[in-house]
């Protein structure tokens, strides 16, 4: 199991106060850990068409950074934050945000977003390694009526 943010990296964001990780941990052991790692998990699969997943530590600052602001939204949900409050506006913008991030990431057709494989790999060298040749031909467009005689026993008609 991956797990791409780690309780600073949320406390980073500005979003959740001390105290609310606090009630939380408390309330609910481990479900920062928990929270951050299903969330990895969640975007493991959205881009694991596009890219080898899971990611490998050092992670991209833009996936540490869209995993700690979802995990952020849901946290402060489940703390039971004031649906109408501007710390909530804030944090549903940060968690759309970084689910458009994640989306643009996954298409590989209009998407601008290139994750690399580490933070330290070097530029220019990308974590997609799903390129490979999905198809199998035959040296001549007849080498497969050739391939039922021999199966036939070379009986043919």
């Amino acid at each position: 199991m991956s797990c791409y943010a780690t309780l600073q990296d949320v406390m980073d964001l500005g979003i959740l106060l001390q105290e609310d990780v606090d009630w939380l941990e408390q309330r609910y052991p481990g479900i920062v850990e928990r929270t951050a790692t299903k969330v990895s998990g969640g975007i493991d699969g959205r881009l694991a068409k596009r890219y080898g997943v899971p990611f490998v530590a050092p992670y991209d600052d833009g996936l540490v950074d869209a995993t700690a602001a979802i995990v952020a939204y849901r946290l402060l949900v489940k703390r039971g934050a004031r649906p109408d409050g501007a710390k909530v506006a804030a944090a549903e913008r940060a968690h759309d945000a970084a689910q458009a991030w994640v989306t643009e990431a996954a298409n590989s057709k209009d998407g601008l977003v290139e994750l690399v494989r580490t933070q330290s790999t070097p530029r220019g060298a990308t974590a997609i390694d799903k390129g490979a040749p999905m198809a199998y031909s035959e040296a001549s467009p007849y080498e497969w009526m050739d391939r039922q005689v021999e199966r036939l026993g070379g009986r043919c008609g």
